[in-house]
């Protein structure tokens, strides 16, 4: 479902009656694209994903960084940009 819409997904696509609905990019794969296609570092593009948009958003001391009093949410990663565990508020999942 996306809204009240019952999309369907195929070959990567999220299409509602044969039309581009949405994505299903995730963002441990935006990561490695974002990786490959502008050449920079994991810690690069974890930045961008993070500590900026927090940024933007005013959120800077609670999201986006690993620091004392921050929410305890964190993602581990291969040097390649898996996902290896994920860290929600402190709670390994």
């Amino acid at each position: 479902m996306l809204g009240g819409l019952e999309v369907q997904v195929h070959d990567g696509r999220c299409e509602f009656n044969g039309r581009l609905a949405g994505s299903v990019l995730t963002l441990d794969r935006a990561l490695r694209n974002t990786m490959t296609f502008a050449h920079i570092s994991l810690q690069d593009a974890i930045r961008m994903a993070t500590i900026n948009p927090a940024r933007v958003l005013g959120l800077e001391k609670r999201k986006g960084t690993l620091s004392a009093g921050a929410d305890a949410d964190i993602t581990v990663f291969t040097p390649s940009g898996e996902v290896v565990r994920t860290i929600v508020g402190g709670i390994v999942r």
